[in-house]
């Protein structure tokens, strides 16, 4: 299903020297309007259709005493694919600047009592580190990419910096187990939550193997850093959250939020198998809803509580009937303007010239009508149904 973008905002919110507060863009305060056809042998939705993520893999800080000493990696599949990349030095001195450390050259991968040097061309993945240096060296100038030679197995290894680096550097050491059949996924059936929804989503740890799953624990970690743990239900490898987002939602214009999932799983090796997954999420204030959608006289109108000032979008899918009979769709129309606080009205009119021309005949309805918050680039609330325009 292609599903129309709801939070990307279109080029309608034209900057202006409009006063604004904190978490509130300077926009145009004029009425913009444009529709365009769409394809009609594709399926096309504004319903918000969830988010997704499938995940092999697991990731940790760590502290250069611990690469020091050797921070244990511990993979359940052959041939697994290790990154090291640096973080910032923790300091107590106020007012000192942030050190990023090096990634020590001289790695040393350990299993039992074989040795490899992580220099080692059956281990250092050499272009996959130069590639990543290239296309982000904000993020990755200083990471190290390596892989677990096959012949070293899978199970317990031993990650050691031989020149010891200093004990308050930060890395972060992120393990993709590319060959292992164990997966965690986590779901969403919607990725725009308002303030005071109930946030749902489901998370399951599957393989082909019988194996025991020891814990899954979920997070909500805000923009600005702050945590929030979330009670699961369920049992087994799999469970549900249903929880109410009676939290401060405030956050900087099109931040996001993301849920953390981290399962533990005993593999057939009794090796305690980690992953995480996370998914993103726009969660934000309640800033506005729709109280009503009417049509009349080939116009939309619509009565919307505004809570907040701002400029506001509306988005409205028309479809029309093909020679077969069947409900296409026909033509996307987007509106904009700036509302105050207090119950509005916003009435626009739909393009019948673009309708008559697209080859399909009426009755045309607006089969999906969704309301975003263009001033803090947000997804409010999406209304399925069937609005005929005479």
């Amino acid at each position: 299903m292609k599903h129309i973008l709801s939070i990307i905002v279109f080029s309608l919110a034209a900057t202006s020297s409009v006063g604004h507060t904190k978490n509130e863009r300077t926009v145009s305060h004029e009425k913009v309007q444009f529709s365009h056809r769409v394809d009609a042998e594709t399926t096309q939705s504004l319903k918000d259709n969830g988010v997704s993520q499938d995940s092999r893999s697991y990731y940790r800080e760590i502290t250069g005493k611990e690469l020091n000493e050797g921070v244990e990696v511990l993979t359940d599949g052959e041939s697994a694919v290790i990154k090291l990349t640096p973080g910032q030095r923790a300091t107590t001195q106020v007012g000192a600047k942030a050190v990023v450390p090096q990634v020590p050259f001289d790695l040393e991968l350990y299993k039992g009592g074989e040795m490899l040097s992580v220099q080692d061309p059956s281990i250092r993945m050499q272009k996959t580190s130069d590639s990543l240096r290239n296309s982000a060296p904000q993020l990755f100038k200083h990471s190290e990419v390596m892989k677990i030679p096959q012949a070293m197995g899978r199970g317990k290894f031993k990650l050691k910096a031989k020149t010891k680096v200093n004990d308050d550097d930060r890395f972060v050491l992120y393990v993709l187990d590319q060959n292992s059949d164990i997966e965690l996924k986590v779901d969403s059936p919607k990725s725009a939550y308002s303030q005071n929804e109930n946030l749902i989503f489901t998370a399951g740890v599957s393989s082909k193997r019988k194996l025991k799953t020891q814990s899954i624990n979920t997070v909500l970690v805000a923009p600005d850093g702050r945590r929030f743990p979330i009670k699961n239900t369920g049992k087994s490898n799999r469970v549900e959250g249903n929880w109410k987002l009676d939290i401060d939602t405030q956050r900087e214009v099109g931040e996001l939020w993301s849920l953390e999932v981290e399962s533990t799983v005993l593999n057939d090796q009794r090796v305690a198998t980690k992953r995480i997954a996370k998914i993103a999420l726009d969660i934000h204030p309640e800033t506005a809803s729709l109280n009503s959608i009417t049509t009349k006289s080939g116009s939309m109108n619509l009565l919307v509580n505004v809570i907040q000032r701002g400029r506001y979008e509306v988005r409205a899918l028309v479809a029309g009937i093909d020679d077969s009979g069947k409900s296409k769709p026909v033509s996307l129309t987007y509106h904009a303007e700036w509302l105050e606080p207090g119950l509005q009205s916003i009435e626009f009119p739909i393009d019948k010239k673009q309708l008559t021309a697209s080859n399909f005949r009426g009755p045309f309805v607006v089969q999906s009508v969704q309301l975003l918050d263009q001033s803090r680039m947000s997804s409010l609330s999406v209304h399925e149904g069937k609005w005929i325009i005479d």
